[in-house]
């Protein structure tokens, strides 16, 4: 995760395996003692943060229908990105669709809760986006 990441970085700095840039953007730079860590010539150790437990749903139906919705998102957003001239990350990320498939929003006050869309995004895909989790959700009643 991001985070995990950011304690690796963080503690590399403190360590003294990474240099940081200070000149108002932040890079991170090798130096002598970090080559001996990648040589395998010095030892280092991070401490992992304390985070939320993960659970997996091991329910298959939910996952599988979550599955079909996401590929489902996902053939949408391809058909408008390659409409568009853009990458389909462009239009949303996958973790963004990932979330629209678990909150599956039908309205558009629902949809705008979703991470990942903001106004401008609501207002170009929203109602294609709902359309698609509709007739998904109708189908799985159905069924």
């Amino acid at each position: 995760s991001v985070a995990q990441w950011r304690n690796i970085a963080r503690t590399l700095v403190h360590q003294r395996l990474l240099n940081e840039t200070q000149d108002g953007y932040p890079v991170l730079l090798l130096n002598r003692d970090s080559w001996a860590v990648l040589r395998g010539e010095r030892p280092f150790s991070v401490v992992e943060l304390p985070g939320k437990v993960r659970t997996h749903d091991t329910a298959p139906s939910g996952k599988d229908h979550a599955d079909s919705l996401f590929d489902q998102l996902r053939g949408l957003r391809k058909r408008i990105a390659q409409q568009s001239g853009v990458p389909p990350y462009v239009i949303f990320h996958d973790a963004t669709l990932r979330a629209m498939a678990a909150a599956r929003p039908v309205s558009l006050t629902e949809f705008a809760q979703v991470g990942g869309v903001g106004q401008s995004k609501l207002a170009k895909y929203g109602a294609s986006f709902i359309e698609v989790i509709r007739a998904h959700a109708a189908m799985t009643d159905a069924t």
